[in-house]
């Protein structure tokens, strides 16, 4: 399964959108809440990328599963009798119902709908009444996955590159900046969903800038964190489709929450991997319409750290993401009401949002572009 084509360059004026980047414009309002513009990113951007899908710990022994989406598809991630982790789509090929629901473990993957059931390699098992099925070609539909730290990540083509192989300089990028990324040092503890009623765009542009972290997030993030709006990305580092952010903890006395540091690192597109004291989080942004986006965030506790302080932190970062929601679903509304042609980025502090922007002007150009001139 490859990336949807745009169907001609001339869709998108793109020379006309990296001029106006360029000039620290933002993409037409249009572009935030127009269906078919959500379509193409889809397509473009999401469908040939790999994306955070849950906890590894979950599929840690033979037969449990995870399930999640990627590009808007439903996908199950698999531990086989033979050790191996395997990718599906979630969808069964009988009548296209939804295989299994929810973290869990067994024997076969068996559909809710007619009971068709799957070998936990993808093959059919069983088909009630249909015995004649079981020879055709009707197994489940391979998708690729991967792990990397604690997490499970998936793409749609079985094919794809491995995720350090798409990604070269990943680790290096992580483990230069102290990050831990041994498998088991951390125990996944809660998952919070927050439901957006807003452009996956508008949350890009929250997520890798702390310009607006002194002002909506007084008694979260900037409780926590030193930051100063002027120079927020100072300590940023944009490398391919990774983007990096450090922030120092504020250590304010008396304040319960004393924060050491915090490591952001942004794999492109819509995955967050935090690390911070005792505190590990993995979260992905999934797109579901060009006016919706849900964000699944997974808490992890290192081994051995305070219940009580993790418990503190995790309300904290929620009460971060919260506000983060409300500010975006200001902002579509707003675009949706037409009352800004553009919105204007701030040279500096604002200077992320225009790198990851920049990243989804490249996944356009690269849709557009025939298989055989690339």
């Amino acid at each position: 399964m490859t990336a949807s084509p745009i169907r001609s360059r001339r869709q998108l004026p793109l020379d006309e959108l990296a001029e106006a980047l360029e000039a620290g414009w933002s993409f037409p309002a249009s572009m935030y809440t127009e269906p078919d513009i959500f379509a193409l990113e889809l397509g473009a951007v999401f469908e040939p990328r790999w994306q955070y899908l849950g906890p590894l710990e979950h599929v840690a022994a033979p037969g449990s599963r995870l399930v999640g989406e990627v590009a808007g598809r439903p996908v199950v991630a698999v531990r086989g009798d033979d050790g191996e982790l395997r990718g599906f789509l979630n969808v069964c090929r009988h009548r296209a119902y939804r295989v299994v629901s929810g973290q869990g473990s067994g024997r076969y993957l068996k559909c809710g709908y007619h009971g068709w059931a799957y070998r936990l390699d993808g093959t059919l098992a069983s088909a009630p009444s249909a015995p004649d099925c079981i020879g055709d070609d009707l197994s489940l539909l391979p998708v690729g996955v991967d792990t990397f730290c604690e997490g499970v990540f998936a793409i749609l083509d079985p094919e794809a590159p491995s995720l350090t192989t798409a990604h070269p300089r990943l680790r290096d990028v992580a483990e230069q900046a102290g990050m831990s990324l041994d498998a088991g040092a951390y125990r996944h503890v809660r998952r919070i969903t927050t439901h957006q009623k807003a452009n996956w765009k508008l949350w890009y542009d929250n997520a890798v800038e702390c310009y607006h972290c002194a002002h909506i997030h007084g008694e979260s993030f900037n409780r926590a964190f030193a930051v100063a709006s002027g120079t927020a990305s100072a300590n940023a580092v944009a490398i391919d489709e990774l983007y990096l952010n450090r922030y120092a903890g504020r250590r304010s006395g008396g304040d319960e929450f004393q924060a050491t540091f915090c490591t952001a690192l942004q794999l492109y597109p819509g995955c967050q991997i935090i690390q911070q004291d005792d505190l590990l989080i993995m979260a992905q942004a999934r797109p579901v319409a060009a006016n919706r986006t849900v964000f699944v965030a997974d808490y992890f506790a290192e081994e051995g750290s305070d219940p009580a302080s993790v418990e503190r932190w995790i309300k904290l970062w929620a009460r971060t993401y919260d506000e983060d929601a409300a500010a975006l679903e200001i902002q579509h509304r707003n675009l949706a009401a037409s009352t800004v042609d553009r919105m204007r980025y701030v040279e500096g502090p604002e200077a992320p949002v225009s790198i990851i922007n920049g990243l989804t002007l490249d996944a356009y150009r690269q849709a557009s572009v025939p298989d055989g001139d690339r």
